[in-house]
């Protein structure tokens, strides 16, 4: 009696759990039969279960307590993918960074809670945001983009595979150095809304697919060695994670337009005092004080020496953009004009913050 008692709650269970988990998955896969487990089996993982992708045109609201409606607004489904993966690589050269992709599509649950737990589980935040460029790209119905991410060795056409999924690419050899998809990220059991996917693996994923460490010092050698080179100086400004003042310099920089006015007068290095081994080391040296910290900046000569004019540098602060813009012009050996002042001032100026979640290249950097 107690195991006839076990089999029905079992099947029953199943039942249910089937088609809410069919809106959440974004499989290849063609359905397949359940064969109900023996009466004293342990409950089945449905994550373990394959689900067909299911093409529903209404809007709805996703169940599990997420708060996510479907259609997402994730993917942007008109990008050139080819072409936002191509940018993200040239951005993450200039930073010692790597590329990471999600693949998906706006009818996956899935991809809302890994795009969630990506932006709001601190540790894997700030590996994102610290050594990636990220990426957004649409595979739509198993019908988009599938040749790209086969081409960077993703097989989310692959029984087993899927999406969301995930793929560190170096971007100097255009090369995936790791991929990551299907059951492999899903906790055990699979609990939504808050424990869907298995935050420890994706760490670990995030972690061994970074980028090695370059040396601070190394870093500023071989600025001042190409601005003596070419009759220029060395701007060097320090970075720390999670300073807003940082991230907005940072960006701006970043920019094409200010890239091309700084570079007639300066070579441009980040020192981050964090991913930089003896990053806190050059910075306190250089500013010749035992507890400095970002943000800060300062410009040397080719020899390394700070020059008269940048004085004891400046702590950067966006609502000081015109002393910023004066001060960096001053320090230019008279390359640059009050014409540069005032599009420095304008680049510096504070943004508006960007929405998170946004489909494509993400701005976070």
């Amino acid at each position: 009696m107690v195991r006839a008692i076990r089999f029905f709650v079992f099947v029953t269970a199943l039942s249910f759990a089937a088609p809410a988990f069919a809106q959440r998955f974004s499989s290849p896969e063609t359905p397949v039969k359940v064969t109900p487990a023996a009466p004293d089996a342990p409950p089945v993982n449905p994550a373990a279960v394959p689900v067909p992708a299911q093409d529903d045109p209404a809007n709805h609201r996703v169940g599990g307590g997420g708060g996510f409606e479907l259609p997402l607004t994730l993917y942007d489904e008109k990008a050139d993918a080819a072409r936002d993966i191509s940018r993200a690589r040239e951005r993450a050269k200039k930073d010692n960074r790597r590329v990471l992709v999600m693949w998906g599509e706006n009818r996956c649950e899935f991809c809302a809670y890994l795009n969630q737990l990506l932006q709001t589980d601190p540790r894997l935040k700030q590996l994102v945001e610290s050594e990636y460029v990220w990426v957004k790209v649409d595979i739509g119905k198993f019908d988009k983009n599938i040749e790209l991410a086969n081409r960077y060795d993703t097989p989310i056409d692959k029984q087993g595979f899927g999406a969301p999924a995930l793929t560190a690419i170096e971007p100097s050899g255009d090369q995936a150095i790791g991929a990551a998809g299907g059951n492999e990220m899903v906790n055990k059991p699979m609990m939504p809304p808050n424990r869907v996917f298995d935050p420890d693996f994706v760490f670990n994923f995030l972690d061994k697919n970074k980028p090695q460490p370059k040396v601070a010092n190394s870093l500023a050698l071989d600025s001042q060695m190409r601005a003596k080179r070419d009759g220029k100086r060395v701007l060097l400004y320090f970075n720390v994670y999670g300073s807003d003042a940082c991230k907005a310099f940072d960006k701006a920089v970043m920019e094409p337009e200010l890239e091309t006015i700084l570079a007639k007068a300066f070579v441009v290095r980040k020192i981050d005092v964090e991913r930089n081994v003896n990053g806190y080391t050059l910075l306190r040296n250089l500013k010749e004080n035992p507890l400095a910290s970002p943000p800060w900046m300062t410009v040397v000569d080719g020899e390394g020496k700070p020059v008269m004019e940048a004085g004891k540098g400046v702590e950067f602060d966006p609502a000081g953009a015109a002393e910023a813009a004066k001060w960096i012009v001053a320090a230019s050996a008279g390359k640059l004009d009050s014409t540069d002042e005032a599009a420095i001032t304008e680049a510096l100026k504070p943004q508006k913050k960007e929405t998170s979640g946004e489909a494509g290249v993400e701005a976070s950097r």
